[in-house]
């Protein structure tokens, strides 16, 4: 179960989740009901998964800056439903900073995109640095498995 492996990893990314951490990705999982066409969803799952959230901090930032509105992700043609199942996950610090998401067409990808803009004049101006990989991912056997097949 998708929601099963988010749970795992985001327990294992606990120590490492602060106020300026997101996590973006395909996590193959609606966060609402409103994340699907159809509805249907596991109510349980979803309510773990959000209470895992909650307890970290983090949210989903598309649906904070969107609300109810619905927007979606993914086609399954199998299914014939949409669904949201790509997330930013941010902070709740974050949500002040977040100026604009929206979901935009991927033409590599049978996925869509989300697009975040963060407003950068809020709190502290800090010197620009540049992003780094934390060593952590590297050490997860699964992760590394990932990158050699990719």
């Amino acid at each position: 179960m998708a929601s099963n492996f988010l749970k795992e990893k985001l327990r294992e990314l606990q120590e490492e989740i602060d106020n300026k951490i997101v996590i973006v990705g395909d996590l193959n999982l609606a966060l609402s009901e409103l994340d699907k066409s159809n509805h249907k969803t596991n109510k349980k799952e979803i309510k773990d998964v959000n209470r895992i959230l909650e307890k970290l901090g983090m949210l989903d930032l598309w649906r904070k800056r969107n609300g109810d509105r619905k927007d979606y992700t993914f086609f399954s043609a199998v299914h014939g439903t949409y669904s949201k199942i790509d997330h930013i996950l941010g902070h709740k610090d974050l949500k002040i900073k977040c100026k604009k998401a929206e979901i935009v067409n991927a033409f590599f990808s049978d996925h869509d995109a989300i697009k975040t803009t963060f407003n950068k004049k809020l709190g502290v101006n800090r010197p620009k640095s540049n992003w780094k990989l934390k060593n952590f991912i590297l050490k997860n056997d699964w992760m590394k498995q990932q990158i050699i097949h990719t």
